[in-house]
């Protein structure tokens, strides 16, 4: 468990509760397939498996975070797509927030943060 100050669970806690509901929202307004979310949720998911079986230590997150910084450009890339591309609002999602991961509690609260999405979102295929 990553500690964290008591002003950053705070913050943590408004994701959840205030802005995970209303990405959600937003996330099944723009039409986003169930497909393209699993998609980049498997992967970030994938990213933090790597980092966990290597010892979750500050070393480890250092060897995954260009990795993790890689996935920008695959949001970029299937915006662009035809067909089943991703939706303006999710793109602009994923780019900011991983442009905000810097360290290993960055990278913690935006799985935190992405699952309370992923939990409230009703998307369809």
């Amino acid at each position: 468990m990553i500690k964290r100050t008591e002003e950053e669970l705070k913050i943590l806690q408004d994701k959840i509760e205030y802005y995970a509901p209303r990405i959600a929202k937003e996330w099944e307004e723009s039409r986003l397939s169930s497909s393209k979310m699993r998609k980049f949720y498997a992967e970030f998911k994938r990213l933090e498996r790597i980092w966990i079986n290597g010892g979750k230590t500050r070393e480890r997150f250092n060897e995954v975070l260009p990795m993790i910084k890689f996935v920008s450009s695959k949001v970029a890339y299937d915006s662009q797509r035809s067909g089943n591309k991703m939706p303006m609002p999710v793109g602009n999602f994923f780019r900011d927030e991983i442009k905000n991961i810097k360290n290993e509690k960055d990278f913690d609260t935006f799985l935190i943060y992405l699952e309370a999405i992923v939990g409230f979102a009703n998307l369809k295929n």
